[in-house]
């Protein structure tokens, strides 16, 4: 459970009212992750604190207003995919809430975060593969970000990133598909994975932006599996090894 708090002029902060805001929280694997990546951002020295400050408020936003709605969503969703006579038309009003609150916070609530850090990822959604290829050519010079990221996103775009926008635009959004002929967007596994995809993929683009605020010695790297707490936490910040003849 995530509670809220809001200050109250002429009362102690313990006298606020607190009340509860969602009843999703750290014991979810999501919620977790980003917990701890959270975390790593306090060792970024390239932002002022009022910059640090719009970026955390950018960073919950995505967290809190973007892929939460969507897992409650597809929560709900789930509960009534289990039940035998859940009605047709509910069941697919819950999924197709979810698609559309998960491509909110993947497309807009994402690209909102990576903009407050000072990148554009426009070229993320692109419309066609040409136009990715050159707009993501030209962020990854201008960034410094290797080809093999570039290409892990490729990959994503490929694999499952065009469903999803095909997904919320065609079956969702304007019924140009319809939900007849699509019925595996409908089963839970399929949709969890969308799910896992959007903020995994989120998780790991920030957390190679975030490495380029880091000092000099420091860069971000993926745990091994047995360190990640149970798959609770993904990243750490370490001392970048040091070079053969390196003086320490």
């Amino acid at each position: 459970m995530i509670y809220s708090v809001k200050d109250e002029p002429g009362k102690e902060p313990s006298d606020w009212n607190v009340v509860p805001f969602v009843d999703v929280g750290a014991g979810e694997q999501y919620q977790a992750r980003f917990l701890a990546l959270a975390d790593l951002f306090n060792a970024a020295t390239t932002w002022d604190a009022v910059k640090k400050r719009a970026i955390t408020d950018a960073f919950w936003s995505m967290v809190l207003e973007g892929f939460t709605p969507a897992f409650i969503h597809l929560r709900n969703a789930m509960v009534m995919s289990a039940q035998p006579n859940a009605p047709i038309l509910n069941l697919r009003t819950e999924y197709n809430a979810f698609y559309s609150a998960l491509w909110t916070a993947y497309h807009h609530k994402f690209a909102d975060l990576a903009r407050e850090m000072g990148y554009r990822i426009n070229f993320l959604f692109s419309e066609s593969e040409e136009k990715f290829a050159s707009q993501s050519k030209q962020f990854g010079e201008q960034h410094s970000i290797g080809p093999d990221v570039i290409a892990q996103l490729g990959k994503d775009r490929i694999e499952w990133q065009n469903r999803l926008a095909d997904i919320r635009n065609k079956v969702v959004q304007h019924a140009q598909i319809p939900a007849d002929s699509v019925p595996a967007i409908y089963e839970p596994a399929n949709a969890n994975a969308y799910f896992d995809n959007c903020w995994q993929a989120a998780e790991w683009f920030i957390s190679i932006l975030l490495g380029k605020h880091l000092p000099n010695s420091l860069e971000i790297a993926a745990l091994p599996d047995e360190l990640t707490e149970q798959g609770k936490r993904m990243y750490v910040i370490q001392f970048k090894p040091q070079r053969p003849n390196s003086i320490p």
